[in-house]
């Protein structure tokens, strides 16, 4: 009997002892575990952090490699762009030196066929009657004419398709300066030719005549009067003080009124029996235009203009 409680004691005391030690070696096999799990976890998420470097890396290559590709896309494009002015540039120098050599031998066809200043008669601006002389020519497009003043002094050379409307014009706007007149006609409405005989003729001058001074004389000529440099002192501080509206056009008005009887007077003087008469609206401006059509002073250039593509 002491026997076996004393072997149940040491197996229980066995079994007691056994239990401890495999409770412990379960924690630490636990602890091994998941110590090894963590490595684990670690390792893969390392492994997916330089996955995801790489994708980074794949991607900025691949961005790269298509930034590298449109680039050289657009640079083909530069250099393409750029031939295609240069050959067009060529293209226009080419066109130049034709143009130049054609208007040589436009000169050299006005130094034969224009006639000098001096060899052509002065016409009488009015005729017996009273009227503005028509000196038209039924089979020319355009002449070139020059204008004298009582004392034959060249005041003006112009350029038009209807050379009497032009001149009814001069008269209605400088009567004083239009007593003698001078043409040549072409059948050639070229612009290099008219404006070659046009420079011919104010070198022959000697002198710029006044109504070519590309200024405020040129403008007389050229386009309607404008009343507003005639002013008095006087109408110029009505003028200051009015303001913008109806009592400056009224002023202006006036002001045009006041020089077309200065001018009606004038044609009188010169014994003139054309009829002037100068458009309303225009007149509260300051401006004395004739109401006719105005003359056609557009001359064909030497050489066509391309047609734009449509």
């Amino acid at each position: 009997m002491e026997v076996l409680k004393s072997s149940s004691i040491v197996f229980g005391l066995d079994f007691r002892y056994d239990s401890f030690w495999s409770c412990r070696l379960g924690v630490c096999q636990i602890r091994e575990l998941s110590n090894r799990s963590h490595l684990v976890s670690q390792r893969n998420n390392s492994l997916h952090f330089y996955q995801v470097k790489c994708q980074g890396v794949d991607d900025s290559l691949q961005n790269s490699i298509s930034t590298e590709s449109k680039w050289k896309e657009k640079l083909a494009a530069v250099n393409e762009n750029s031939n295609r002015m240069r050959m067009q540039s060529l293209q226009v120098h080419e066109e130049y030196k034709k143009q130049q050599a054609t208007l040589q031998r436009e000169k050299l066809q006005v130094s034969e066929n224009s006639y000098l200043l001096k060899d052509l008669e002065f016409i009488p601006y009015l005729t017996d009657e009273g009227l503005i002389r028509d000196i038209s020519a039924s089979d020319a497009k355009a002449s070139v004419y020059a204008v004298f003043d009582e004392t034959k002094i060249l005041q003006y050379v112009g350029i038009s398709r209807q050379v009497y409307m032009s001149m009814r014009l001069h008269f209605a706007r400088v009567p004083s300066k239009c007593h003698f007149v001078k043409v040549q006609h072409t059948k050639q409405p070229n612009r290099v030719l008219l404006e070659c005989i046009k420079d011919k003729w104010i070198t022959e001058n000697g002198i710029v005549p006044s109504g070519n001074d590309n200024g405020p004389q040129q403008s007389i000529w050229e386009n309607p009067l404008d009343c507003k440099v005639l002013m008095t002192d006087e109408e110029k501080r009505n003028l200051q003080g009015a303001g913008a509206g109806i009592v400056e056009a009224k002023i202006l008005k006036n002001v045009a009124r006041r020089i077309e009887v200065q001018l009606d007077a004038e044609y009188k003087k010169r014994n003139c029996k054309e009829t002037f008469r100068f458009e309303p609206k225009m007149k509260e401006k300051g401006l004395l235009d004739l109401r006719n059509k105005q003359p056609d002073k557009s001359v064909p250039a030497s050489v066509p203009r391309p047609k734009s593509a449509s």
